[in-house]
């Protein structure tokens, strides 16, 4: 009975111990972490000063790692035209943004900011005219240029080199080991946004027999195939864009489209030379041409 007994009175002081042993285990100290990096918040502000009325659906901001030039660019989609706040890892960057709301326009060379182009791809003078009557006929002497896809509307901002600091450390306290965490300090870094394409106009007056036509349309060479992001400058190289025309009143066309830039000299310093080339349509299988230099003419 004795025996009995004392087993008895010992078992809630096991389980005293017990419960005492998890409570002890559950307060296990966590140390700082001071030897993870973390994440830091960075505000991306723009500023639209060189064009008011743009409103882009949304931006793409990319940052370059200048410390390990080879790193991969990290890369944010942020909504809307205003910016957001991203996160990067302590730091020496270099950023590059542009609307990313386009449909035409690629890019390459992408691994350095120094080299990111954006350009469309090739195209004809059917698909860009929307005429399907055969191969069309080039303007005089461009015959060899490209046609390429017309541009979306581009904007793009640079930063120049900033850095994040390593922030103050945090605790582990639901931080998986070997994880980083987000710090609370928010940097704010504003970028202003300037056109990287420009937009043509042309107007033909004094259309006759413009009412018997069921389809205008044009094309314009010696432009340039693509812009660099970061200087703005154009690429190498001449190319033809094709376009439709609207009808402006009974006797005048008129179109508007991007294009990349104005290619006005070749190396040796002599003047390129433009070549509008105007199609139309009258029906029956009549399918005429125009070719007219329009080198001179721009306002």
């Amino acid at each position: 009975m004795t025996m009995r007994t004392n087993l008895k009175s010992l078992i809630p002081a096991l389980s005293l111990m017990l419960l005492l042993g998890l409570a002890i285990t559950s307060c296990e100290y966590k140390d700082l972490c001071y030897q993870h990096p973390h994440w830091v918040n960075v505000e991306v502000k723009f500023d639209w000063r060189n064009d008011t009325a743009a409103n882009p659906a949304s931006m793409q901001v990319v940052f370059y790692d200048m410390d390990n030039i080879s790193a991969e660019p990290v890369s944010y989609h942020l909504e809307g035209r205003d910016g957001g706040v991203v996160q990067l890892l302590p730091g020496r960057y270099r950023a590059i943004a542009y609307n990313n709301d386009t449909e035409a326009i690629l890019y390459r060379n992408t691994n350095l900011i120094s080299t990111m182009e954006a350009y469309t791809r090739l195209s004809s003078i059917n698909e860009g005219t929307n005429m399907n009557y055969g191969e069309l006929p080039r303007g005089v002497g461009k015959e060899d240029e490209y046609v390429i896809l017309e541009p979306d509307m581009l904007w793009c901002a640079t930063h120049p080199l900033f850095e994040i600091e390593q922030q103050d450390p945090v605790t582990y306290d639901y931080v998986a080991e070997g994880a980083s965490v987000i710090t609370r300090r928010t940097y704010t870094i504003t970028m202003v946004p300037e056109k990287r394409v420009g937009n043509v106009t042309v107007i033909v007056h004094n259309v006759r027999n413009k009412e018997y036509s069921s389809n205008f349309a044009g094309a314009l060479s010696t432009l340039a195939p693509s812009v660099m992001m970061e200087s703005g400058n154009n690429s190498d190289g001449l190319v033809t864009q094709a376009f439709m025309f609207q009808s402006a009143n009974d006797s005048t066309l008129q179109a508007n489209f991007h294009y990349f830039g104005h290619c006005p000299y070749i190396e040796s310093g002599t003047a390129n030379t433009h070549n509008l080339t105007v199609y139309a349509y009258l029906g029956d299988d009549d399918k005429r041409y125009y070719n007219i230099d329009v080198t001179g003419q721009r306002s």
